[in-house]
């Protein structure tokens, strides 16, 4: 590649009477195709020729083969001066992260975190994880709960405070249930709270979808008592719903409240579930 510091002239305006343009980078192919082209922004271009402007170039440093460690801004890949009287621009070839930062500019935030999927090992400033989590808030922005949900696993891994983070970001948008099929169980194992706030979330708005949860989750995960107490407060209004019942015995067996949880299934007829606490 070619690269040219351009000096661009108004052929119709008459010499000296128009303000200079800004002076431009061009990346040229050997067979003359442009590449890229940037018009830089220095200091009083207006007033310069094109005799004020120099290009210049410092390869890159050879690195020290008897050092394990590399030197923090060391050139590694060459760099341009471009320098007028009143200034001076810097200009590198563009690096992995750069190309990272553009897409992110530009809201493409699943196309960067794929491609930094693909070469992690090349980012150097950004972080593969706040890549994911920005695209994880960008398509919580845009209303795309379910799809943010389903990506969760896959970018917060097993990292437990960042479950939480996220978890919490659910319940105060509304959409538990987005995420409720995604919360991990075991590694990370999150705190009872979270296990058990959810569940009340659920009791009040869906109790199937807790009578699910509980057949599914490991008791030691929640904690019982604030389910046993919101449960008898809804049953106060439908002491014969049959599913808060079912509910309120499944969370009263896992507090080793058998007595009470026996007299609940005896009144709903569940023989199975009554002879397992007999036995």
């Amino acid at each position: 590649l070619l690269v040219i510091l351009a000096y661009v002239v108004d052929e119709k305006g008459a010499a000296g009477t128009t303000p200079a343009q800004r002076p431009e980078l061009r990346i040229l192919t050997r067979s003359k195709d442009e590449v890229s082209s940037d018009a830089l922004s220095m200091h009083g271009f207006e007033a310069l020729t094109a005799n004020d402007y120099r290009l210049a170039y410092l390869p890159p440093c050879i690195p020290n083969p008897a050092s394990s460690t590399p030197s923090a801004g060391v050139n590694d890949t060459g760099v341009f001066f471009i320098v007028s009287p009143r200034d001076m621009v810097v200009a590198r070839p563009r690096d992995f992260d750069d190309h990272i930062s553009w897409l992110l500019d530009r809201r493409q935030f699943g196309a960067a975190l794929e491609e930094a999927e693909l070469n992690p090992g090349q980012l150097r400033r950004h972080k593969l994880q706040d890549i994911g989590e920005k695209y994880l808030g960008h398509l919580t922005e845009e209303r795309q709960f379910d799809k943010a949900a389903a990506l969760c696993p896959r970018i917060l891994n097993d990292k437990a405070r960042l479950w939480h983070k996220w978890v919490e970001v659910f319940n105060k948008i509304g959409q538990q249930q987005a995420i409720i099929s995604y919360i991990p169980l075991r590694n990370p194992q999150l705190h009872a709270d979270t296990y058990t706030s959810l569940l009340l979330h659920f009791l009040e708005k869906e109790p199937k979808e807790v009578q699910r949860l509980l057949s599914e989750w490991p008791s030691d995960l929640y904690n019982t008592p604030p389910l046993i107490e919101a449960a008898k407060a809804r049953m106060v209004q439908s002491p014969d719903d049959s599913v808060l019942l079912q509910v309120l015995a499944s969370v009263l067996v896992s507090n080793a409240d058998y007595q009470e949880a026996l007299q609940i299934y005896l009144k709903l007829q569940l023989p199975e579930q009554a002879f397992g606490l007999i036995t």
